[in-house]
């Protein structure tokens, strides 16, 4: 269970009911969802979710990563989710819930991500 909150420290919405430990989080640009990166409890793979600010509630498909390292960063930019896993960058449409291209094996891995 996670909590979003404003600059003055007062909650905004409801609680994000997401059962397993965050290491990442990427608002949408319209500031009305957040995207999560999480485990899956049965089978500890990484997957990216999204949930509404408002009511605390998980919105579209999970986007799975298929490996079971932490999700480190994300990064939200217009219909797009990117995120960091081990050195693979993943990009999934957030319209067509489809992946945009296969994971790409970048040079190194990111503390902070931004596009």
């Amino acid at each position: 269970i996670g909590q979003v909150y404003d600059i003055a420290g007062m909650p905004v919405g409801e609680q994000i009911r997401h059962d397993t430990a965050i290491y990442s989080a990427a608002f949408s640009p319209d500031g009305k969802k957040i995207a999560i990166g999480g485990t899956a409890n049965d089978t500890e793979i990484q997957y990216v979710a999204r949930y509404s600010i408002k009511t605390g509630e998980e919105s579209g498909l999970r986007y799975q990563t298929g490996s079971q390292r932490p999700i480190q960063t994300l990064a939200w930019q217009g219909d797009h989710i990117a995120a960091e896993v081990a050195g693979n960058l993943y990009v999934w449409d957030t319209k067509t819930d489809q992946a945009k291209f296969a994971p790409k094996q970048l040079s190194g891995q990111f503390a902070a991500m931004e596009f």
